[in-house]
C-alpha cells in the first residue's frame, strides 16, 4: 500500500490561512518509506534519483490518508544508502483553514478588526491623546477654597 502525496512550490512561507501554491507533481510513497510515523513531523525517504527529478523544487506537500495534512518540507539529507530523507513539519493553519475561518470566537489578535478594549502591543491605535469631556455636578469657585482634581486612566 502507498500514500498519495501532492507536491507543491509554496511562495508564502509566513504563517497565514492562505497559500500561494504551484502544483509540481503527484507522487506515491510506499508505506515503508515513511521512517517516522508522526502526524506532526514525519520523515519520508525517496530514492536519490526521484529527489533530483521530482522533489528538487518542492517545499510543500499534501500527504493523503492516513495523514490528510499539509506539510512544509525541511532540509533534505542525502544518505549514502541511495535514499534522501526529507523531514516534514505540519502546516496547522492551512490544514485546518476551513475550520478556523468558520469558527466563532473572540480572537486575541486580528490584523484588520481589532478592539481597543483588548490590550495588544502589536497594534498602534492612534498617535496623540484621547480626550473625554465631562460636566461636573458643581462649579469651582475661588471663595469655596482649593480643589485638587485627580484623573485616572490608562
Amino acid at each position: 500500500m502507498s500514500i498519495n502525496c501532492k507536491l507543491y512550490k509554496n511562495k508564502r512561507t509566513k504563517p497565514h490561512l492562505s497559500r500561494l501554491l504551484t502544483a509540481i507533481a503527484d507522487y506515491n510513497i510506499p508505506d515503508a518509506n515513511i521512517e517516522t510515523l508522526s502526524l506532526t513531523d514525519p520523515v519520508i525517504t525517496v530514492k536519490n534519483s526521484d529527489f533530483i527529478n521530482i522533489f528538487q523544487n518542492v517545499n510543500y506537500m499534501y500527504l493523503g490518508a492516513p495523514f490528510n495534512r499539509y506539510y512544509f518540507l525541511k532540509s533534505p539529507k542525502a544518505g549514502v544508502d541511495g535514499v534522501t530523507r526529507i523531514p516534514c513539519h505540519v502546516d496547522v493553519l492551512y490544514t485546518y483553514k476551513n475550520i478556523i475561518a468558520n469558527s466563532s470566537c473572540i480572537a486575541k489578535r486580528s490584523s484588520s478588526n481589532y478592539n481597543i478594549a483588548f490590550p495588544d502591543n502589536m497594534v498602534q491605535y492612534e498617535k496623540g491623546y484621547h480626550y473625554t469631556f465631562s460636566r461636573f455636578p458643581f462649579t469651582f469657585t475661588p471663595e469655596a477654597g482649593e480643589y485638587i482634581l485627580q484623573i485616572g486612566g490608562r
